[in-house]
């Protein structure tokens, strides 16, 4: 049995399908299928409900915008939204009564509660014309009507995809405990992992990276190492019978092989943390960098001369607790040729 709360019960609301919209207002859509109609309702919070219907059959479209001044004071904008969900989902206690006229289609929505409270509110949708060729409007509501669909269907799959979690590292010592991110992630941090943990060895999972604009990394992550070894085999061009096996478990750098490309990538921070892992000469992987970040080498001789050159859409350097910066006289004139803003911090 239903009561009066229920209608005010904000968990009803969230547990609908919804299609949140990217706006400051959370606009709450719903799509049902009854009585042979396809039925779309938008509820814009404290401003308007809209209520669209369309025929399965004769593809006519009905449509009106609801206001807190077309409602009585007995009942809130809020209050008959959940009222309509509810009898579209046919909840216990509410009805729905449909009276086609010319042009116009009535719907009564009512609700029994708690067995004395009843709520009876009527609606009156205008049939929707938008061309003077009538038969052309029906044309193009029939191709929406058809396609609508599959394109819900490919937008669930798309958020799916986008935010199911690629593992990159695990920690063998420590039951589920995982280095992972969202497919849409925008930032991608290397320094998270520390030595406990042990990388997959699924490399070309960076390439699903599709939203990624920054990397942040430690100066030895250029170095990727494998948990699992790759077996590569080489065959005897004179003699197919003498098979060569070699193992691969990793590579120098990370992010200049032909298996991995981000071209959505624009920013690359690097941190010192070995004295033994110099810095790369080429990074092409990431061929449309245009900042790049050094911090923390602190007097460790930095050489980042070679790697800057082969950068081609470089427009930002920073150096960032760097004192002993190898050929920076170099560095200097090459940023100043090739309009590159440098920063010392």
């Amino acid at each position: 049995m239903y009561s009066i709360s229920n209608l005010m019960n904000n968990d009803i609301i969230k547990s609908t399908i919804k299609k949140q919209l990217k706006s400051d207002i959370n606009i709450q859509t719903n799509y049902w299928i009854f009585n042979k109609h396809n039925i779309t309702l938008s509820y814009t919070p404290t401003d308007s409900i809209y209520l669209n219907i369309i025929s399965n059959t004769t593809f006519i479209n009905y449509d009106c915008i609801i206001k807190q001044t077309d409602l009585e004071y007995d009942i809130s904008l809020d209050k008959f939204h959940t009222l309509i969900k509810n009898c579209f989902e046919f909840k216990s206690n509410y009805l729905i009564d449909w009276q086609f006229e010319p042009n116009l289609l009535n719907i009564t929505f009512s609700a029994i509660l708690d067995e004395f409270c009843d709520i009876e509110k009527k609606i009156q949708l205008r049939e929707k014309i938008l061309y003077e060729n009538k038969f052309f409007t029906i044309k193009l509501n029939e191709i929406e009507l058809k396609h609508q669909s599959k394109i819900n269907e490919l937008e669930k799959k798309i958020y799916e995809l986008q935010n199911t979690s690629i593992i990159f590292a695990h920690n063998p010592n420590i039951f589920g405990n995982f280095f992972s991110y969202k497919q849409n992630t925008k930032i991608f941090d290397f320094t998270q992992v520390n030595s406990e943990f042990k990388w997959e060895g699924n490399y070309l999972d960076f390439n699903k990276l599709t939203c990624l604009k920054k990397i942040i990394m430690f100066n030895s992550n250029f170095k990727y190492m494998k948990t699992v070894n790759d077996i590569l085999i080489y065959t005897d061009n004179k003699n197919t019978n003498n098979i060569n096996y070699h193992y691969f478990n990793g590579f120098t750098n990370i992010f200049n092989i032909a298996q991995i490309y981000l071209p959505s990538v624009l920013e690359l921070e690097i941190k010192f943390n070995d004295c033994k892992c110099q810095i790369p000469y080429n990074l092409n992987s990431l061929p449309n960098l245009t900042k790049l970040i050094f911090d923390n080498f602190e007097n460790y001789p930095l050489s980042s001369f070679e790697l800057i050159k082969n950068i081609p859409k470089l427009t930002y350097l920073i150096y960032h607790i760097c004192v002993n910066i190898t050929d920076f006289a170099n560095i200097k004139n090459f940023c100043e040729n090739n309009n590159i803003k440098l920063e010392i911090k």
